[in-house]
């Protein structure tokens, strides 16, 4: 005979008592057809009558769930829309929306909302990109991060929504920042790519008025002045062999060259409308001069002043 203190409890098995531990959603069995209950919408009240919870569809027949405070506030609520968007809103004391979670076909997120429902924090995905989007107190957007077609992108908006500040960081290792007026023209912008990096300053229209450019070594540098049709007419450069400074008509031809080579030679030339050469002067390190016009020579003048002081 088994002892006293090794016998089962008489009345439930124990697999019927942890069965009866379970929250009544889950000792739930298949429903019995004359056991289910239809309805079109189901109200929890507590002791007192106050509404603490609903289960119903709206006037679109659109199934929702809320559950309500002591006051009878909703503070939770729950819908399925027709097209299959999934929403949860979580409610402050006024019953506005003050965390909003979203799945729809378009994308799903987070919304984050001051009073009077006004959405300042949007965290999810749009159209499977990831994207961070913060607002101002008036709904505005402010500030934008994303991610989309190999981009990595920053974009800052002034109070009347326009762009005024973008940095994008392509798939193949570019950057650029660029700066915008207030009616979202640019009018600076940074860039790094494998040819060095460069700064282009442009006008009211958008056109590029000034180029700053440094090649990927750090040998080479161009400054170059834009008309308004954005055609260069005053280039800039320096180099580890020469210095150089170049003027330009609205073609693009070369009317004026001033160039200082390493060697300590300096040299100035003015050219017709062809680009050909009509006048210049050369000086070398000893303080010669050579004078070029019309179609002559400076190599040769500068030669035959050489030949002439021997």
């Amino acid at each position: 005979m088994r002892d006293d203190h090794r016998r089962r409890p008489t009345g439930q098995r124990p697999t019927e008592q942890r069965s009866a531990n379970k929250p009544p959603a889950l000792r739930a069995k298949e429903p019995v057809e004359d056991k289910v209950i239809e309805a079109q919408a189901f109200l929890l009240r507590n002791h007192s009558g106050k509404l603490r919870g609903s289960f119903a569809l709206d006037d679109m027949d659109q199934p929702s769930l809320a559950m309500y405070d002591e006051d009878e506030n909703p503070r939770l609520g729950m819908m399925v829309q027709d097209d299959g968007t999934a929403t949860i809103d979580l409610m402050d004391e006024n019953a506005n929306s003050a965390v909003g979670l979203l799945v729809s076909s378009e994308g799903r997120g987070m919304v984050i909302s001051t009073g009077e429902d006004t959405p300042q924090v949007f965290l999810g995905l749009n159209e499977g990109e990831p994207a961070l989007e913060i607002s101002d107190r008036d709904g505005n957007p402010r500030l934008r991060l994303g991610l989309g077609e190999g981009q990595t992108h920053v974009v800052i908006y002034d109070p009347a929504g326009q762009v005024r500040a973008a940095m994008v960081l392509e798939a193949e290792g570019e950057a650029q920042m660029a700066v915008l007026d207030n009616e979202s023209v640019p009018r600076a912008m940074l860039t790094q790519n494998d040819d060095g990096p460069s700064l282009q300053l442009c006008d009211g229209e958008g056109n590029v008025r000034v180029f700053v450019s440094l090649d990927a070594e750090g040998n080479d540098s161009t400054m170059m002045l834009l008309d308004a049709e954005a055609r260069p007419r005053v280039a800039l450069m320096q180099s580890a062999d020469s210095n150089g400074l170049e003027l330009m008509d609205e073609d693009g031809a070369t009317r004026a060259l001033l160039i200082e080579t390493g060697d300590g030679q300096v040299g100035a030339t003015l050219h017709a409308a062809n680009e050909r050469p009509v006048a210049g002067v050369v000086v070398n390190a000893e303080g010669d001069v050579a004078v070029m016009d019309g179609d002559e020579d400076l190599e040769d003048d500068a030669d035959d002043e050489d030949d002439s002081s021997l």
